[in-house]
């Protein structure tokens, strides 16, 4: 009976040693198993479905890419009143494609869509600043905000925007991040009760950084 587990035991070491010594080959050569667990786990990664349902968003909004014939690419930040068609960007075309009634009322503060100053702003009332969320962004200033109970629709090249966060500001200087490291995330303000009182202060355009997409 000894004997038997001892050659169990010898038997199970062996197994290990070959199992590691072949796992270490198929690692170092990209060979089977490799290649299939890399490929399983590029497939269900978080990047990989988000990715995925961005294409599928962008087939089903073919115009998402179209130009308005309006549209003029200008390098600066910009408070406009918020209207269905209207540019997020100041320098991009992209908009948003649902729920323009739910933006009713709302401003929209064009920054640049690759942005890496800072947005400053002097509020003269208490505004809500809203936020749209991508998924390739880092979102982790956001988890003090409150989730908003409607979804927007902004595709661009390199984010799709969909869920909205706002916080509540009281007047005086407000400083917001631009977002990122993808695209900048858009921004629209809001007060029911008194409307906007609301000035952009004049960032140095020179920390702007503009990619091509």
């Amino acid at each position: 009976m000894f004997k038997s587990d001892k050659k169990l035991v010898f038997f199970i070491i062996i197994l290990l040693f070959l199992s590691f010594c072949y796992g270490f080959i198929s690692h170092k050569s990209k060979i089977f198993p490799y290649s299939v667990l890399k490929n399983f786990s590029n497939t269900i990664s978080p990047d990989s479905i988000n990715t995925k349902n961005d294409q599928i968003l962008r087939d089903k909004y073919k115009n998402w890419n179209n130009i308005n014939k309006n549209f003029k690419p200008i390098h600066k930040v910009f408070l406009k009143n918020y209207y269905p068609g209207i540019n997020i960007y100041s320098d991009r075309h992209y908009y948003n494609h649902v729920n323009d009634n739910k933006l009713k009322g709302f401003g929209v503060i064009q920054l640049l869509k690759h942005q890496s100053a800072n947005i400053e702003l002097t509020s003269y009332n208490e505004i809500f600043v809203y936020r749209a969320l991508c998924k390739h962004n880092n979102n982790n200033r956001y988890k003090d905000w409150e989730k908003v109970d409607f979804k927007i629709l902004i595709i661009t090249h390199s984010c799709i925007f969909e869920k909205l966060v706002k916080k509540k500001f009281n007047k005086g200087k407000i400083i917001l991040r631009a977002g990122g490291p993808k695209s900048s995330d858009p921004i629209f303000v809001f007060n029911e009760k008194e409307g906007l009182k609301l000035e952009i202060d004049e960032p140095n355009v020179n920390i702007f950084i503009t990619p091509t997409k």
